[in-house]
């Protein structure tokens, strides 16, 4: 059965069966995978009807407008009042366009204080969607007197997805709990903000940034290209020698170590590992 078929079975009048035609068709096309079920009691010796039902929304999951929406996973969970830490979240189905990462807040019983959530919490702004299952995004900074009142409150954080069409939010299923430490939470043990100044989830040579989207296929451009293909590859072949010298105690600067909490060292790469205080 089509989308005129069924119109036409029900719907006498052209004018009245184009105009609803277009409700499905075109643009429109996604309401074909939401439909609500209609239900009539009728009395069979007088033919009235006694009642009438309506189902909520029955939505196909597969449906990126309209179907379940769900997180798989999400990491890092934590984050310096400062902001800055890449965020990466997994989800379960595929997501549409207008789906967001968004910080939500509940109190100790568990229940949402959206009223409150623009007043004390920033929304990320510097977001990625990297094809169709996850996003990523930079933590913004957060007021530390805001944080300072949700932690006086035993309220928590959550961390969702959330989708917004015709001017209505859904936000999914499975929420994550997300905690802003102060910029100093950490400086009892190693002087420093072990976020700002370690960057524990990148190596040191790189910096905290979104990756870049690559670009569609179009005329003169391939449509699929490796990373880094278009460097110069020239450079890739070097001398044993200069590979040697490259890796060198001397060529590093190993001898003369940065002092700890300089921002260009991770303490995993530099083998430095904190002590902790003497008691």
């Amino acid at each position: 059965m089509t989308l005129g078929s069924n119109i036409e079975s029900r719907i006498s009048d052209p004018e009245t069966r184009e105009k609803l035609y277009q409700k499905f068709s075109a643009k429109n096309a996604a309401n074909l995978k939401k439909v609500k079920i209609k239900v009539e009691i009728v009395d069979l010796d007088t033919q009235k009807i006694i009642s009438v039902g309506l189902s909520n929304a029955i939505a196909d999951t597969n449906s990126k407008k309209h179907g379940d929406l769900d997180i798989h996973y999400v990491t890092p969970q934590r984050s310096c009042e400062l902001g800055k830490r890449k965020v990466v979240m997994i989800s379960e189905f595929s997501l549409d366009k207008t789906v967001a990462p968004r910080f939500l807040l509940y109190d100790g019983e568990g229940v949402r204080m959206d009223k409150y959530e623009e007043q004390l919490l920033n929304q990320p702004e510097e977001v990625s969607k990297f094809k169709d299952s996850s996003i990523s995004f930079l933590t913004p900074a957060q007021d530390i007197q805001h944080i300072g009142t949700i932690k006086r409150n035993n309220w928590k954080i959550k961390l969702a997805f959330q989708r917004t069409l015709a001017g209505v939010s859904t936000v999914s299923h499975k929420k994550v709990n997300f905690e802003y430490v102060p910029h100093d939470f950490y400086q009892f043990w190693i002087s420093c903000c072990l976020f700002c100044d370690f960057s524990p989830d990148i190596s040191a040579s790189e910096t905290q940034a979104l990756a870049e989207l690559r670009k569609r296929a179009a005329p003169n451009r391939k449509k699929r290209q490796m990373s880094g293909e278009h460097s110069d590859r020239s450079k890739s072949f070097r001398s044993s020698t200069d590979t040697r010298e490259s890796h060198s105690p001397t060529a590093n600067n190993l001898d003369s170590p940065e002092p700890i909490c300089n921002s260009s060292i991770n303490s995993m790469d530099s083998g430095y590992f904190p002590k902790m205080p003497s008691t």
